[in-house]
């Protein structure tokens, strides 16, 4: 959300308001601050209360490369269910992350976003590994890497692999987990400019160590 944060605090300074001036006694300024740094995750009705603030539309405090400078900001339809979904999993309140990721995956296709469509079920499998829906989450990885967005693009290809190995480890599935963390090493092997800087390092579970330990386990059960 770094791109709500920078949006966010350039319309307070156009506006010369100080950050528990924009909060307006609803919000405190140490709140504003985490927003701006990306240290938080605003909800729908924060991000519609400081659009007020700001005497802004919601629109102009979302959006997201995919959308800029070809088909304009996204629409709330599918930014408004987006942060509620990573809100939902940040709070820890998983079972509603996936209720709202299921939302915003609709609303992302009907507008034509599939950076939206990855992202939202991307967090939608999350949500699922943490609540331990082992086989709802490896069907939700499948729609990851069989998605045209992904193909061709080895940082989510890698990315959707490592959450494909975690969840399968978590569920006892050694083979499976193990074929999962080749093909994310495969994948980051080919990353040269990630889409999120932070994307190889989340391959740091496959690491060769891991999958080799791995393998030792696999051919050791009869």
């Amino acid at each position: 959300m770094e791109l709500f944060g920078s949006r966010l605090r350039a319309l307070r300074l156009e506006r010369r308001l100080s950050q528990g001036e924009l909060g307006g006694g609803r919000y405190s300024g140490s709140y504003i601050s985490h927003l701006e740094k990306g240290r938080r995750l605003p909800t729908a009705e924060v991000v519609d209360y400081l659009a007020s603030r700001l005497q802004v539309e919601p629109t102009a405090l979302l959006g997201d490369s995919e959308a800029e400078g070809r088909k304009g900001p996204r629409t709330l339809s599918v930014a408004i269910p987006e942060l509620n979904a990573r809100s939902a999993l940040e709070e820890g309140d998983l079972e509603l992350a996936v209720v709202y990721a299921d939302q915003a995956r609709r609303a992302a296709v009907k507008a034509g976003r599939p950076a939206s469509w990855w992202t939202t079920t991307h967090i939608k499998a999350q949500a699922q590994l943490r609540l331990e829906l082992h086989d709802d989450c490896i069907a939700t990885v499948e729609e990851l890497l069989g998605h045209h967005f992904t193909v061709g693009v080895p940082d989510l290809i890698a990315e959707a692999a490592v959450l494909g190995s975690r969840v399968n480890r978590a569920a006892g599935r050694l083979e499976a987990a193990l074929a999962y963390a080749e093909q994310a090493l495969v994948a980051a092997r080919e990353i040269t400019q990630p889409t999120a800087p932070s994307v190889p390092m989340r391959c740091w579970h496959v690491s060769p160590h891991w999958a080799s330990s791995a393998a030792s386990t696999t051919r050791s059960i009869p």
